[in-house]
């Protein structure tokens, strides 16, 4: 969400605040045309990271104590599930949970899903995971996304995107976001034309990775620019990765300053890249299906 030089000055507030931080609400005309919050529940269960000595617990590339460790969770962390699987005994259980916005496992020993042993009705993971969040879904993400590169918005950021929803020309990001994902596949459930909501979504299904030095990008992730946890300032998708830094491309980006927002891929940007928005990067979300 660039802005035009000539705009700087006068219309600096008022243009960021454009992309989805107007309110936090349903305005009515949101995703209930797609699937109600209770089916999406239904495709990934929500549950915490316990520990007894408030510690954390490892993500791992394999049900075992011996995979990699792919990232680590503090107590407390909210976390999806998609499919559980046996492996390593680990204080009495051998029960491992599959986190999609992870892609790895941890032990259920450490993880408070409600009950003692497998979730009822929970499916078992296939070979790899059987990620919700998979590379394939991932995939469709960014393709979608990049088959809108270069398209332009008018002067008055009227675009088919927020046409789509029926939200009005208004600042697009977040309507570019979610129309990729929901015609990748992903479920949209409850995000709106707010960047935050994006946030919330990541709470809510458990696959919210805040920034950090470990944290674990994936293609199609969204990625939220925001200065608190209520108030989002920018969202785009993850295009590729490598190491800890990411492209990503976004609705409504002036990159040229012309005044004329736009469909645009960056090149690899850091951690600390504030998308010229002052706002720092919040986190990284992961779709679920």
């Amino acid at each position: 969400m660039h802005l035009s030089r000539s705009l700087v000055a006068a219309f600096a507030f008022a243009l960021l605040a454009g992309c989805g931080v107007e309110e936090l609400e349903s305005d009515g005309t949101d995703e209930q045309l797609v699937e109600d919050t209770a089916e999406a529940e239904q495709a990934l269960t929500t549950a915490k990271v316990w520990f007894t000595d408030g510690d954390g617990v490892n993500v791992r590339s394999t049900p075992s104590t011996s995979g990699s460790i792919l990232n680590w969770l503090a107590e407390g962390t909210s976390i999806g599930i998609s499919c559980q699987t046996t492996g390593t005994t680990v204080n009495g259980t051998n029960i491992w949970d599959y986190l999609p916005g992870y892609g790895g496992y941890v032990t259920d020993a450490y993880v408070l899903t409600g009950y003692d042993g497998f979730i009822p009705g929970m499916p078992m993971c296939t070979t790899g995971g059987g990620g919700t969040t998979s590379s394939t879904l991932g995939a469709a993400i960014v393709t979608k996304a990049r088959s809108y590169t270069g398209y332009n918005a008018t002067a008055a950021n009227c675009n088919q995107f927020s046409n789509y929803y029926g939200t009005g020309c208004i600042e697009w990001c977040s309507d570019y976001a979610r129309y990729v994902w929901q015609q990748s596949g992903a479920k949209v459930t409850n995000l709106t034309s707010s960047s935050i909501t994006f946030y919330q979504y990541g709470q809510t299904y458990g696959t919210f990775k805040p920034k950090s030095s470990t944290v674990s990008i994936k293609p199609g992730d969204a990625v939220v620019w925001a200065y608190s946890s209520s108030w989002g300032e920018h969202v785009a998708i993850v295009t590729e990765v490598s190491g800890t830094t990411f492209r990503s491309i976004h609705g409504n980006f002036d990159h040229n300053l012309d005044g004329i927002s736009s469909v645009y891929e960056t090149g690899f940007k850091d951690l600390n890249w504030d998308a010229g928005t002052g706002a720092p990067i919040l986190g990284f979300i992961s779709p679920v299906k």
